[in-house]
Parts: C-alpha cells; sequence; structure tokens
C-alpha cells in the first residue's frame, strides 16, 4: 500500500485558543498565540473530550490559519476561547500502525555482498532471500538477481548492469582513484625526468606527473601518505574530495627543504578534511599562482612561497586552514592572506603585499600567531563582517 502521511507533533502539546467563534462550515480561525500552531500541513484538535473535532491545518498567515474542517469528528460551531492544540489523535496512531504493518507485511530482500562463489539453488527464502536480492561474488567479480526464491530451487540471473564497477568493488577503486587506503605510502613526481608508466615508489622511478600521483591517493585516508616533488612541475596541484583520517597527515612537499626549487603553477585544495588543524599540507613549494582551498578543513600550507603577481597568496573559501611559515615575497602578490567566510590561522609568516598583508571578508575570520606578512597600502583590511584578530 502507499505509506500514510504521518505529521510532526509539538512537545507537550502547548495549546492555544479562538479569538473569534465559528460556525461548522468556516475554515479561516483566528488564534490568540500562533507560536502554538505547527508548520502545514498539520492537525490540530478543537475543544476537548468526546466532541473534540480534529482539523487539518493548510495556511499559517499571522494569527488566521486555514484548516480543513472534520478531518476527523464532526464539523461544528466553536465558542470564543476554545482551546485549540496539536494533540495526539487517533489519525496519529492509525498512521503509525498502518505504516508499520505495512513495512512489515513487505519481503525486503536480503543482500549478500561479499561471496566468493556464486549462488546455488539452496540460497533461498530460508536463507532470507527474496526476489531482488543482490548477491556479489567479489572474488569472481560478478553480481546475481535472484528471481525465485523457492526452497530448494532458487533462481539467480547474473547482472550485467554494475559493469565496470563490479571490477572496481573488487579492487577497492572507484573510477581513477581507490577509495580508501591500506598501508603507507610515499610517491614520487619528477616532472623532468619522470615516466607515468612507473610505479613511483623512489625517485629513481618517480612519476611525471600530477595527473598520474592523483590517481594513487585514496579518496579515505587512514593511513600516512606523502608526495615528493623533485625539481619544479608546470602543473596546478589540484587535490579534491580527500578525508584523511590518520594520525599522521598527508604531505605534498618539495624534495627538498628550498621552497623555491620547487615551483608548481597554482594549488587547488577542494572539498577535503584533514584531522587537526593541518591534517593535509603543502610544504617546501613556491607556487607562481594562487594557493587557494574551497570548502575544505584541517588544510595546512607551510614553509610555502606564494608568488602569484598581483593576486591572492592564499585564498580561503569556505574553509577552516592554517598558514604557517610562509614567505609572500615583497610586492608581488596584492594580498598575501585573503579569508572569505573561512577561519585562517596566520603564524610566523612574511613578506609585503602591494594592497594588504591580512584581509578578511564577508564574515572570514583570521586569527594570528606570531609576525605576520604586511601590506603597502595596509597590515591588516576587513570588509562584510570579516574579523582579524
Amino acid at each position: 500500500m502507499v505509506q500514510k502521511n504521518m505529521y510532526p507533533g509539538m512537545v507537550n502539546s502547548p495549546e492555544t485558543t479562538l479569538t473569534n467563534g465559528i460556525s461548522e462550515s468556516d475554515t479561516l480561525i483566528y488564534v490568540l498565540d500562533p507560536a502554538r500552531v505547527p508548520t502545514p500541513p498539520n492537525l490540530m484538535t478543537l475543544g476537548t473530550g468526546t466532541n473534540a473535532e480534529t482539523v487539518k491545518v493548510t495556511e499559517i498567515n499571522d494569527s488566521a490559519i486555514t484548516v480543513e474542517r472534520g478531518f476527523q469528528g464532526i464539523a461544528k460551531s466553536w465558542s470564543t476561547g476554545t482551546v485549540i492544540a496539536r494533540n495526539f489523535t487517533e489519525y496519529d496512531y492509525g498512521a503509525l500502525k498502518d505504516n508499520i504493518d505495512d513495512l512489515d507485511g513487505r519481503n525486503i530482500p536480503v543482500n549478500k555482498l561479499d561471496a566468493t562463489v556464486d549462488p546455488g539453488v539452496s540460497d533461498d527464502s530460508t536463507e532470507g532471500y527474496n526476489p531482488g536480492s543482490l548477491w556479489v561474488n567479489a572474488t569472481g567479480k560478478k553480481a546475481f538477481v535472484c528471481t525465485d526464491a523457492s526452497t530448494g530451487a532458487a533462481v539467480w540471473e547474473i547482472y550485467t548492469g554494475l559493469g565496470s564497477h563490479l571490477s572496481d568493488y573488487a579492487s577497492m577503486q572507484f573510477g581513477a582513484r581507490p577509495y580508501i587506503s591500506t598501508a603507507a605510502k610515499t610517491y614520487y613526481i619528477d616532472g623532468t625526468g619522470g615516466d607515468d608508466a612507473n610505479d613511483g615508489l623512489t625517485a629513481l622511478t618517480a612519476f611525471k606527473t600530477w595527473v598520474k600521483a592523483l590517481t594513487m591517493i585514496p579518496l579515505f585516508l587512514a593511513h600516512t601518505y606523502t608526495i615528493r616533488i623533485i625539481g619544479n612541475l608546470a602543473e596546478t596541484i589540484t587535490l579534491p574530495y580527500t578525508v584523511s583520517v590518520a594520525v599522521s597527515p598527508m604531505l605534498i612537499r618539495g624534495d627538498t627543504t628550498t621552497p623555491g626549487s620547487h615551483a608548481v603553477n597554482a594549488i587547488d585544495v577542494i572539498a577535503c578534511k584533514g584531522c587537526g588543524d593541518s591534517g593535509i599540507t603543502f610544504r617546501y613549494l613556491r607556487s607562481s599562482g594562487a594557493i587557494s582551498v574551497w570548502g575544505s578543513q584541517g588544510i595546512g600550507f607551510r614553509d610555502l612561497e606564494p608568488r602569484n603577481p598581483a593576486g591572492n597568496g592564499v585564498y580561503a573559501q569556505s574553509s577552516i586552514c592554517r598558514v604557517d611559515t610562509c614567505d609572500f615575497g615583497s610586492s608581488v602578490v596584492n594580498r598575501c592572506i585573503n579569508s572569505q567566510l573561512s577561519l585562517v590561522y596566520s603564524v610566523n609568516n612574511s613578506g609585503n603585499a602591494i594592497a594588504e598583508g591580512l584581509y578578511a571578508q564577508t564574515g572570514g575570520v583570521i586569527g594570528k600567531g606570531g609576525t605576520q606578512p604586511t601590506g603597502t597600502g595596509s597590515a591588516e583590511g576587513t570588509a562584510n563582517g570579516g574579523v582579524i584578530r
């Protein structure tokens, strides 16, 4: 059956009263306290006892509520001062019971998603399977759907709708990236001497591109992952949709501690989450474009040299990040750190911007610790509720 509508209740069923008398045909009711009227559509009860009338509230306009009369009980005249409240009604109980009975009567399929063999005729209703049950042979990379669960004569048909995702399931990978780490890893990128056909596990067998290295980074990191960039890399380092839950952070860094020896085009972090204030960290890199973080938290930028001509050095949008010991150069970037709808901790940074060293806008917050970058226009600037403290 179609499940019945169930309407939200109100804590303690607060009462209000009518401020005008109504006839049995009136559908517009005025109440003393509209805050005690539930958001429509919903139910309310006029009066008390066996003569009460349940109405359905369809609209609220200040103290005027529009109702459907006689939803349960008989529509009748009610005088000024009559109590009206969102009480628990017979309809509420009946809808709840009928919906539960309906769910109990349905044959909800039992699935087996970790099998190592194909299903057989004995994998039937006695084992909880029903038509529609799904069986995945992860070892054989096959999926089956039950079409008949008769005892001792179950029928399972191979399911081709999963296509290439069966192999994704077996290899713990969805699309181009693994979905979870199984061990700590370090990968190397060498834009000059690397080769994307390599395994990337040593400096001598480094990948050539960030694009290749990204395919090795799981969506969920339960282990420490490090990416070491040898020399310069003429690419934008874009890290999307990555969650690090490892105690040690994910680290993307230059292979030495000299940022100027590891120049990249730009850095973009999109919808990522690291543990703590810098669970995903970028270190020892120079960026000729903006370093931007979007909709992320737990992101650290440390020992970097942002060099985005007349643009933002580090730009944070709807994010939480830490900028630590970065050198923004002299009159290269327009603003060293720009926080918009973000929380940024700036600590021990240096350099001088064309406009402001620190800029917080649209509710953005920048917290300061240690030395801070300056600006030719001013050291700090705020707009539209931004805060620097």
